[in-house]
């Protein structure tokens, strides 16, 4: 009877087991302590994917560049109420004749890319063949899709995908095994700015990139090419000035402090002419123009072997 009673008070028992007064063994022990193998669920709703409906043709972009998509109606409604919404009255007007939504200033190639992310929950955005190492142009045009997605996302709605684009822009900016990290252009945040609220997170990651990672080469390339938004250089310089106050009890000696020549104005006039000059320091310590005069004490200002002072001297 005891043998019964330690079978009955087991949630292991079964009546098998019961019958000979013994526990079952369950999986775990059966497969000698080791734990089930790990299988990937893909079960969804029933519900999850409507096929059997209707096809709608989406005309993306105008001219030549208009691309047409065809996508399952509970497809793209189901995804977002931009065009459950939106499309409702058109589509009630468009019952028997073909179903067809125009967007004449969105992009397509994002668009492609939103279709994809619809039916699989992926960005296809790797490239088929590996960058090379001096493709910086190569992989910006690459990548310059992202801006034009994203903002397709604030478009319609669709805070996933958005998320999933902002995920995509933190892993280029990451990096890692083998592939150099990759930041947005100045074209893509300037499609960004334009395309987004003020509040919208992604504006918050160009700032960081900038501020974490910036390059003076990016903001030369800014001088020439004037792309970047106001509200973008305000924003980062903003920042980096409350950087600057949190970091204000560590030791940050102010330059203006250590020395004041730095401020000058090193040029000569030479024959009605700025000159400018490279300033080096003689082993006496004297601040020199470099090749300049030796019989001359002072800073004397040329761009050849000859001491411009002394030319003017002679003139």
């Amino acid at each position: 009877m005891a043998d019964l009673t330690f079978a009955f008070g087991s949630s292991y028992g079964s009546m098998s087991s019961l019958r000979h007064g013994k526990r079952a063994r369950t999986a775990y022990e059966e497969s000698g302590g080791k734990a089930p193998s790990k299988i990937e669920d893909r079960r969804v709703a029933v519900s999850a994917l409507r096929l059997d409906c209707d096809l709608i043709t989406i005309k993306v972009g105008k001219d030549a560049s208009q691309r047409s998509f065809k996508i399952h109606e509970h497809v793209i409604c189901d995804h977002t109420e931009y065009f459950h919404n939106h499309m409702k009255d058109a589509w009630t007007v468009m019952k028997d004749e073909q179903r067809v939504i125009e967007l004449p200033n969105d992009n397509p190639d994002a668009f492609a890319l939103w279709r994809t992310w619809i039916y699989t929950e992926k960005i296809a955005i790797l490239p088929e063949q590996p960058f090379s190492a001096e493709g910086m142009e190569e992989r910006s045009a690459h990548y310059a899709v992202l801006a034009h997605a994203y903002v397709l996302g604030e478009m319609i709605l669709d805070i996933p995908f958005m998320n999933a684009i902002a995920d995509v822009y933190v892993l280029n900016a990451r990096g890692g095994d083998g592939v150099r990290a990759h930041y947005p252009t100045n074209e893509d945040i300037a499609v960004l700015y334009d395309g987004t609220s003020p509040d919208s997170p992604i504006r918050k990651l160009l700032v960081d990139i900038w501020m974490y990672r910036g390059k003076v080469e990016w903001l030369d390339k800014e001088l020439d090419d004037g792309a970047l938004p106001r509200e973008f250089l305000i924003e980062v310089t903003r920042e980096l000035l409350k950087l600057k106050k949190a970091r204000e009890g560590e030791t940050m000696s102010r330059p203006w402090k250590m020395t004041h020549e730095q401020y000058h104005d090193t040029r000569m006039i030479v024959h009605g002419q700025a000159r400018e000059e490279t300033v080096v320091e003689d082993q006496s310590g004297q601040l020199r123009g470099e090749n300049s005069c030796k019989h001359r004490t002072g800073l004397h200002m040329h761009d050849s072997p000859t001491c411009m002072a002394c030319l003017l001297m002679t003139d």
